[in-house]
């Protein structure tokens, strides 16, 4: 199928001029340009970015500190690292629900109706 021929056909004065009968200052004389989506994630989708694994440090973090030789005397895994990203997440979660962002909004006067 030739397009520009049945643009011509209804009317068209060909390329580089609008649809307009008589006026290229009415309408596109160029063509939308559509960009691509290439990830195939969906519309209204954003990028995960992963560059920042703040829990895998974390966790590494535990992990290396984890001392199961068995000099201290103790059997078994002993913990050495008391003073993780893990352990500042622990100590959040047990203010309970007004520890974190919820420690900067303030009160109201209880006069909102």
């Amino acid at each position: 199928m030739d397009a520009a021929a049945l643009l011509k056909s209804q009317g068209w004065r060909g390329k580089g001029f609008s649809l307009h009968p008589s006026n290229n200052a009415i309408g596109l004389s160029t063509p939308l340009l559509i960009s691509r989506n290439k990830e195939n994630r969906g519309v209204g989708q954003k990028p995960h970015y992963t560059s920042d694994q703040w829990w895998l440090d974390a966790f590494d973090q535990k992990l290396k500190g984890l001392d199961t030789s068995g000099k201290n005397g103790k059997k078994g895994v002993v913990q050495s690292v008391t003073t993780g990203k893990l352990d500042v997440v622990a100590k959040c979660a047990a203010n309970g629900k007004y520890a974190g962002l919820y420690t900067s909004f303030r009160g109201g006067d209880g006069d909102a109706k």
